[in-house]
């Protein structure tokens, strides 16, 4: 039978989590936005070589790769001049290789401006 004194430690630190997980919200979850015809056509004139394949391809590998750690961000929750950046970072903590590193950005940015009409 347990000592009041381990139960009093359990309650402790049971209370001690949930006051550190309260300081530290959960980012946003998104839907990440299928790729539409204005996402192929705004990220085509941003780069002359970006495709809706391209695009598909940045949105399926964020999908798998960036919530095996956290929830999905939405396009809009960093700055255009924030997800280069974070895209960088967090690429190399999910070993990515470049070209999926660039089709991640080029689709997150062509969905940020979609969304927001921010893209860049």
């Amino acid at each position: 039978m347990p000592s009041i004194k381990s139960f009093t430690s359990c309650c402790i630190v049971a209370a001690t989590v949930c006051m550190l997980t309260a300081c530290f919200p959960p980012r946003d979850h998104a839907d990440l936005p299928t790729v539409s015809v204005s996402m192929s056509n705004w990220a085509q004139a941003q780069w002359h070589d970006a495709t809706p394949v391209q695009l598909q391809h940045g949105r399926d590998t964020m999908l798998s790769k960036c919530t095996e750690c956290h929830s999905m961000p939405s396009p809009s929750h960093e700055s255009v001049g924030d997800w280069p950046g974070v895209m960088k970072s967090m690429a190399h903590k999910a070993k990515v290789d470049d070209d999926d590193q660039t089709a991640m950005l080029r689709y997150i940015l062509s969905a940020r401006q979609t969304a927001t009409g921010k893209g860049g």
